[in-house]
Parts: structure tokens; sequence; C-alpha cells
């Protein structure tokens, strides 16, 4: 595994997170959304990457990241299995809180989705 690969990954989607979120605020989703979209796409393989290992607490951290993301792009599914894949390993008490209220967030955009 190539951490310094990785590191620089989670670093430029934190960066595209960044200026989508100043997009979003300026009222421009149009740039905001693929800018998303990008940050996710780049955490949630970081997550793949670092899933099948015990790096606690570095491993749900970057989890509940590609989540928040997975949000910010309407990917309630796809946050849910992130946040799932987290709490299936061995995070920190605070942290597996934080991963559980996230998740309570996505739950009714799950149960809607169902509704549909």
């Amino acid at each position: 595994m190539d951490f310094e690969k990785l590191n620089q990954q989670h670093r430029k989607a934190m960066e595209l997170a960044s200026q989508a979120l100043l997009a979003r605020q300026r009222g421009d989703e149009g740039k905001a959304v693929p800018l998303f979209r990008e940050a996710y796409e780049l955490e949630r393989g970081v997550a793949n990457e670092i899933a099948p290992t015990d790096l606690e607490p570095s491993r749900s951290v970057i989890h509940r990241s590609a989540a928040t993301l997975a949000v910010d792009c309407g990917e309630y599914r796809e946050a849910e299995k992130l946040l799932l894949t987290a709490l299936l390993g061995n995070p920190p008490a605070s942290i597996a809180a934080k991963l559980r209220e996230l998740l309570m967030q996505v739950v009714p955009h799950l149960q809607r989705a169902v509704g549909d």
C-alpha cells in the first residue's frame, strides 16, 4: 500500500471539496456538483484501499469523509455502504458516534428512495 499516494489523493479530494463548498456558498451548483463528485471519487478510492486494514482511526475517518462527500453528491446508498464499512472495523468510540450520527442523517433519504 502506497501511503504517500493515498495521502496525496486524500489531500486533492479535500482541496476539491473546499472548492465545491465555496461554489455552493456562492449559489453555483453547476460548478459545485462536479467538484463534489470528483472529490468523492478520489476519497472513495482511498477508503477502498484502506478498508481491509486495521489502521484506526485513519480508516474510519477516511470512510466518514468519503460518506460525507457521497451525501454531497446525493449518493445516499453509497454513503450508507461507506459508513457501515467503517463501523464494521474498530473505530474509536468518538468516531463511531460520528459515523452513526451521519448514518442517521442518511437513513431518511434512503427511506424516501424506497417509497418512490
